[in-house]
Formats: C-alpha cells, sequence, structure tokens
C-alpha cells in the first residue's frame, strides 16, 4: 500500500505540473521564479539564457548529489559573468561572488579540468570548500565559461565517473555557449540548449547516457537507405535528439526501475512524449519535430501511446524514429 501511494504522488505531481506550467511560466515573469520546478524550467527555454542554463545546473547538482555549483561566462577582458548559481540556503549573490574571487579565481588562470578532493573537515562550511570539480566550456574561439560543482550531500569525494559526466556537460554546454556569444540565431541557441538537457536527463539512469545520439545515428542510417530527402533526414536527426527530453517530467526512481513498471508507473512514463513536445512547441523553426517527437511511442496496430495512432496516420520519419529508439 505504501508503494502505490508513493507512485500515485508522482503520478499527482507530473499531472499537476503540466497542468500548472503555463500559470507557473507567466509567475516566474512576474519575478517568482522557484529555482526547483524542473518542468517549468524546461518550457522557460525561449525566454532567457540564463535560465535555461540555471536548469540545466540545477539538474546537474541534483544528479551528481552536490551541495552547490555555479555556471559562468567568460569576457575577453577576463571578467566573467555568474550566469547562474545553486547554493546553500541563506547566501547571498554577494557571498557568492566572494567565494568565486578568492576559491575560483586561481582554477579559472589553469584553463582545465581541475579535481580537489577533500582532505578534511575544517574547511567543510566554507563554500567552494572540496571536494570540487570545475570544468571549462570551450568553443572554437577558446574558453567562455566554465561549470563548477563542490561539497557532496554525501560526503565523500566525487567519484571518476562523475568528474567524467561534468566534463561531458562542460562540453555538450559549448554549442548553445557558441550560438549565444554570436548572438546571431536564438532559435538555434535555444535548440542545442535542449538537446544539452536531453543528455543531462540520460545522466539520471547511468546505463542509459548516449541514448539519443545512438537513436539519431541509427534513425539517419535507415533514413538514408529508405531515400529520405535531406530535409527529413535533418528533422529526423533533431528529433531523434529530443525525443526522450518530456522524461524531464518523469521522477527518476521510476525511470531507473530495475522492475517491470505497473501499470500506475506505466502511465506515468506515457506521458513524456507529450510533454517534451510541450517543451519544443515555442520554437517555431522546430515545428516539424512536434509530430515525431509526440508519436515516437506509437504502433501500427494502434496500441501506442499518447494517442493510439494506426498505420499510414503515422509518418513516414515517426516510423523511423519508433524503429531506431
Amino acid at each position: 500500500p505504501s508503494e502505490i501511494a508513493t507512485i500515485a504522488r508522482c503520478f499527482l505531481m507530473v499531472s499537476s505540473k503540466l497542468k500548472n506550467a503555463e500559470q507557473e511560466l507567466e509567475e516566474s515573469r512576474l519575478g517568482l521564479r522557484n529555482p526547483k520546478s524542473t518542468l517549468r524550467g524546461a518550457l522557460e527555454f525561449t525566454t532567457n539564457f540564463d535560465s535555461q542554463i540555471s536548469m540545466i545546473l540545477e539538474m546537474v547538482v541534483e544528479i551528481l548529489d552536490a551541495e552547490m555549483g555555479v555556471a559562468l561566462s567568460f569576457f575577453e577582458s577576463e571578467g566573467y559573468h555568474l550566469v547562474s548559481s545553486v547554493a546553500p540556503k541563506g547566501c547571498t549573490p554577494k557571498t557568492v561572488y566572494a567565494a568565486i574571487e578568492t576559491k575560483l579565481r586561481p582554477l579559472m588562470s589553469e584553463g582545465r579540468l581541475l579535481v580537489l578532493p577533500a582532505v578534511g573537515e575544517s574547511e567543510q562550511d566554507d563554500l567552494f570548500a572540496p571536494p570540487l570539480i570545475y570544468a571549462p566550456i570551450r568553443t572554437k574561439e577558446g574558453i567562455v565559461g566554465a561549470i563548477c560543482l563542490s561539497g557532496r550531500r554525501l560526503k565523500r569525494n566525487y567519484a571518476e565517473q562523475e568528474v567524467v559526466h561534468l566534463s561531458d556537460v562542460a562540453d555538450w554546454l559549448s554549442a548553445p555557449f557558441d550560438h549565444f556569444k554570436q548572438g546571431k540565431d536564438d532559435q538555434r541557441t535555444f535548440f542545442e540548449t535542449l538537446c544539452v538537457m536531453s543528455r543531462v536527463v540520460e545522466l539520471r539512469i547511468p546505463h542509459v547516457k548516449g541514448h539519443a545520439e545512438r537513436v539519431a545515428a541509427y534513425a539517419r542510417r535507415i533514413g538514408e537507405l529508405l531515400k529520405l530527402s535531406d530535409e527529413e533526414l535533418v528533422i529526423l536527426r533533431d528529433a531523434a535528439l529530443l525525443h526522450d527530453l518530456g522524461n524531464l517530467a518523469v521522477p527518476t526512481e521510476i525511470l531507473a526501475k530495475p522492475d517491470t513498471l505497473d501499470p500506475a508507473e506505466r502511465e506515468i512514463i506515457a506521458k513524456h512524449p507529450a510533454a517534451g513536445e510541450r517543451m519544443v512547441l515555442s520554437l517555431t523553426r522546430y515545428r516539424p519535430l512536434l509530430d515525431p517527437i509526440r508519436h515516437h511511442h506509437e504502433l501500427l496496430d494502434g496500441s501506442g501511446y499518447p494517442d493510439h495512432l494506426k498505420g499510414s496516420a503515422i509518418s513516414k520519419v515517426t516510423r523511423i524514429l519508433t524503429v531506431a529508439n
């Protein structure tokens, strides 16, 4: 009974987020932002670059069990902008900036991935006290920013795989940072940031990392064999990269469950295609991605979800994505 109650609460939580997303988004525009509303944060992706990076940082901090984290953007004049921070309760931007000046400034000049293990308890309450990972964000123009995590809620050092994960996130952020700093193409910037979000969502489940890229590779090869046009191949690739973005709205304990899902859990999982569609909806140039994202779990006999489409009602691009997935 307690397990069923937990699942029911998870279902109600996800349903509530989906129903109230527009209201929460309006509240965020009025300055009432709740940084832990993950789904709403994804829906904010087309409003502000800092909000996009904030959502990614919050997820990384949670997934890697850090106590705090910051994302920085660098200027040519050796200055920096604090794009986002996740800090312990009671911290102000002033205290975070002060800690960046004293603790992170020396790391910025190194220009490389740095891992500082904890060796004692003396600095445990200081901001940016070890254990710490500092990962620069590089583009073709050089180092344009950094992402840094410190502290552990479980009071242990970062494992090697966790360091790799943060380094990967820094690499993934190079594309949106590059597009944003060029200031030429907001839609492309937001698409690239959504791709980073999709990859970060995969980090919640250890064996899933790289799934979207693999699906995109398989889908493109199938599309080439079936003589799809260049335009269709691009749609297929981009939809594959974002097809599971809606898993952001699914609790980790369900995504990572090693056993067969029960009916209530399957109902929660079945909401992720529609959630992903909504996250991409406002990117007008990427509207062709909406159909394959929403329908990549439909089946020819109508037994799929969320709309139970049958046969020819499922587009060729969507069928290919389904098979590749």
